[in-house]
């Protein structure tokens, strides 16, 4: 393997296990109430204080969301980003 000469850590068979677990309804409101506060929306328009505010009823919507999404290997299209380019134009002298 190419990478082997850098010496990355790599991970046990435990922590393997661990990762491949199935997402819980807990985690996801573990994560919630880990994002930072004071923060811009995300591309879904809430702020992270809606989040945190309804934790307990978001989470397992959440959660079935992040299922149909594996299922389907995309994001919903509600939550798709859009890019613009915001490059300035020179103008002419």
């Amino acid at each position: 393997m190419f990478l082997t000469p850098l010496g990355l850590p790599t991970l046990s068979e435990d922590q393997v296990t661990s990762l491949d677990q199935p997402i819980t309804v807990k985690e996801i409101a573990e994560a919630i109430q880990n994002l930072p506060s004071g923060k811009a929306p995300g591309p879904d328009g809430f702020t992270t204080e809606f989040y945190k505010t309804y934790v307990e009823e978001l989470s397992p919507l959440l959660l079935d969301m992040y299922h149909e999404a594996m299922n389907r290997g995309s994001l919903p299209p509600s939550l798709s980003c859009h890019l613009f380019n915001t490059e300035k134009r020179q103008r002419p002298p």
